[in-house]
């Protein structure tokens, strides 16, 4: 929600993987607190850019 803050303890993306392969997923810990919005929007981006460049096997 846009103007909010967000203490978060992690952030979680699936990894597209085969339909042979067990679910992957990359996290992200150690998040700052207070947290705008936009921050937070703009991390689970990267991280969707990241998991979508992963090998998928």
């Amino acid at each position: 929600m846009p103007g909010r803050n967000y203490d978060l303890a992690s952030i979680v993306v699936l990894i597209p993987t085969k339909a042979d392969l067990p679910p992957m997923a990359l996290r992200m810990t150690g998040l700052p607190g207070a947290a705008s919005t936009a921050q937070v929007e703009a991390w689970i981006d990267d991280m969707k850019r990241v998991a979508r460049s992963a090998p998928s096997g």
